[in-house]
């Protein structure tokens, strides 16, 4: 449902002349099947920082005026345990918040997990 139109909406903008990232902030990192990122690809946003690598380097170019940002592969202890990671991702948000600032996106669209977890709270904050 919600992957697939923040996907659509990111695609039809990109269409228009407009500049999109688009964030996969959903654990299960389904986004980026939708703009054919190959099923093996384990980088994004969320696996560096919990590396301890710089998130920005995740970030993949799929046309001149859209880029995507993956959630990334976590292990299934991770899966399991989500409350031992969601408190190391806040930096994300200051993040999303200096791209928005720079106006290199016209566009930042987010998919947000269903749950109430503590980084979709800390993402709708924005």
């Amino acid at each position: 449902g919600t992957t697939t139109i923040t996907a659509a909406l990111a695609w039809s903008l990109q269409m228009l002349g407009e500049n999109v990232l688009v964030v996969d902030a959903c654990p299960d990192n389904l986004l980026r099947l939708s703009f054919n990122v190959d099923f093996t690809h384990r980088q994004g946003w969320a696996r560096a920082m919990l590396d301890g690598q710089d998130w920005r380097d995740a970030g993949l170019r799929y046309t001149s005026q859209l880029d995507l940002l993956p959630f990334g592969q976590l292990s299934i202890e991770e899966q399991e345990n989500p409350q031992h990671w969601q408190t190391r991702l806040s930096d994300i948000c200051s993040g999303l918040q200096q791209l928005k600032a720079s106006g290199r996106y016209q566009w930042i669209l987010i998919d947000l997990p269903r749950d109430a977890s503590q980084i979709t709270h800390q993402l709708l904050s924005l």
